[in-house]
């Protein structure tokens, strides 16, 4: 009986190991296919709503800032080696000794403010180095909330903006994370967007192409919050 039972289990095994070649076809057969389906359906979802290039525009932003930045900074380093401490002790010596024999004399405001500049130059610098970076950042912002393009991947978002270099960068946001604060078909010359988890507005000019006008009114183009 033991005899016989082996005889039949090396009967079956080639039955057996050809049935799991089988299958193991049938299953890489059904994940090729599911994997293909996946892709065909992301490349369906893939909707460009808005495009509008401008980094040649952009790229010119960035230089005007950094130029900007320059010419404040020189500003501020030429005020300050312009100005010795001996010359400015002496100045403050003899306006002070002009007081005392001018007892009677009172100075408008205007001459004041510009005495008081002159008497501390470090606070010249300081506010051209601060004019600097006011410029600078508002470019830079500027061009990192301008919208490049706009693509819908199923319910999320993905988000293109240019950089001062020229370039872009990209994001991906639950739709429902987007707000629209002004209408496509208003009369300001910007759509801004509203995106939660990031400060100030995103921008589209409209001047950019609307591609799917009717699919961004329906899914961007709605005020949530």
């Amino acid at each position: 009986m033991f005899l016989f039972s082996i005889s039949f289990l090396q009967r079956k095994a080639p039955s057996v190991s050809i049935l799991h070649y089988i299958r193991c076809l049938k299953n890489l057969r059904e994940v090729r296919l599911s994997s293909y389906a996946k892709k065909k359906e992301t490349d369906v979802k893939d909707v460009t709503l808005y495009y509008y290039n401008r980094q040649k525009f952009f790229r010119l932003v960035g230089f005007a800032c950094a130029s900007q930045f320059i010419f404040w900074s020189w500003m501020a380093y030429f005020n300050l080696s312009q100005v010795k401490l001996a010359d400015l002790v002496n100045l403050k010596r003899n306006r002070s000794q002009d007081e005392i024999l001018d007892v009677t004399s009172k100075s408008k405001g205007s001459w004041k403010i510009v005495r008081f500049m002159e008497d501390n130059p470090a606070l010249l610098a300081g506010i051209a180095v601060v004019m600097g970076l006011f410029f600078t950042t508002s470019g830079f912002l500027y061009s990192f909330r301008s919208i490049n393009r706009l693509v819908l991947q199923g319910n999320n978002l993905r988000v293109v903006t240019h950089t001062p270099l020229g370039g872009t960068r990209s994001f991906t946001v639950p739709i429902s994370d987007v707000s629209c604060g002004s209408s496509r078909t208003g009369t300001k010359a910007h759509v801004s967007l509203k995106i939660k988890g990031h400060r100030f507005f995103f921008l589209m000019d409209k001047d950019g192409d609307f591609l799917q006008p009717t699919l961004f009114d329906r899914t961007v183009g709605l005020k949530r919050f």
